[in-house]
C-alpha cells in the first residue's frame, strides 16, 4: 500500500539546471513524496512531477501517462526487493 503527500524538506533541496545557456539554481519549499507502508517499517521516494498527477485537467495527456507508468514501476520495483506482494484495490488512474 502507498501514500503520497508533501512535506517541507528536512534538508534544503537545491536544484540546478540551465536556462538559454545560462545556469541557474531553485530549492522548494515542499517535496513531494510516496510512503511505501510495511509491517516493518516504511520506504519514502521523493519524486518531481508528482503534484502535476494531481491535476484532473492533465489527466491521459503524454506525460501524465508516462508519470504513472513510471511510479507503478517504482512500485513493483520496490515489492519486489522486499518479498512483498502488491495488493490491488482498483485502478490508480
Amino acid at each position: 500500500m502507498f501514500f503520497y503527500g508533501y512535506r517541507k524538506p528536512i534538508k534544503n533541496v537545491v536544484t540546478r539546471y540551465e536556462e538559454n545557456g545560462v545556469m541557474k539554481a531553485s530549492t522548494f519549499s515542499k517535496v513531494y513524496y510516496i510512503e511505501f507502508r510495511f509491517k516493518k517499517g516504511s520506504v519514502f521516494c521523493y519524486l518531481v512531477g508528482i503534484a502535476y498527477l494531481l491535476k484532473k485537467e492533465k489527466s491521459h495527456k503524454k506525460y501524465y501517462d508516462s508519470l504513472t507508468k513510471t511510479f507503478l514501476s517504482l512500485e513493483a520495483q520496490v515489492y519486489e526487493f522486499y518479498g512483498k506482494k502488491i495488493a490491488r484495490w482498483g485502478s490508480y488512474k
